[in-house]
């Protein structure tokens, strides 16, 4: 759980689907409804009044941008999270470990970043199951979902909802 008033740094999908859109909008049960869909690099950070957004935006602008897709799904069952696995995830976690040396603090609860895009987020375990195959029928015809990593946004978590507070392109 990421502590109130923190910040996030994401990779939103270029094109997202209106079948996963619409899938993440019922099952997604937790504040990051209100992001869009995403692999997360780096969670939590410090409060925005203390972030190097310069510093921020040179590294993005040493990124180069780069295709991936989703297909496969897995879960974090002890949190009822499903997600769908970006290929390559490798790129997702150079990017990750890279962000967490230009801001160490706060450490991240993960020792190991599992890089997902979630599809539906606090749901008992029992359910996950049918969740999972609900996903994978209503996605089918946009399966591998292509996308394009071309930047990284800051987003700030408030009083319980993500806003958006400044994309940084990637090269």
């Amino acid at each position: 759980m990421v502590p109130a008033d923190k910040c996030a740094l994401i990779v939103p999908l270029d094109v997202e689907p209106q079948s996963l859109a619409a899938f993440r909008a019922r099952h997604i049960l937790t504040p990051a409804v209100s992001l869009p869909a995403h692999v997360t690099l780096r969670v939590p950070l410090p409060p925005l009044h203390l972030l190097d957004t310069e510093g921020l935006s040179d590294w993005a602008g040493r990124v180069r941008g780069f295709d991936f897709e989703l297909s496969a799904t897995e879960r974090f069952e002890g949190a009822g999270v499903i997600y769908l696995v970006p290929d390559p995830a490798q790129r997702f976690r150079e990017l990750a470990l890279e962000l967490t040396a230009l801001y160490p603090d706060p450490p991240s609860p993960f020792s190991e970043p599992v890089m997902h895009v979630t599809a539906a987020e606090g749901h008992p375990v029992d359910q996950l199951s049918r969740i999972e195959r609900e996903l994978l029928v209503e996605v089918a015809a946009d399966l591998p979902i292509r996308a394009r990593a071309e930047e990284v946004r800051l987003y700030e978590k408030s009083e319980g909802t993500w806003y958006l507070r400044q994309r940084y392109p990637f090269a």
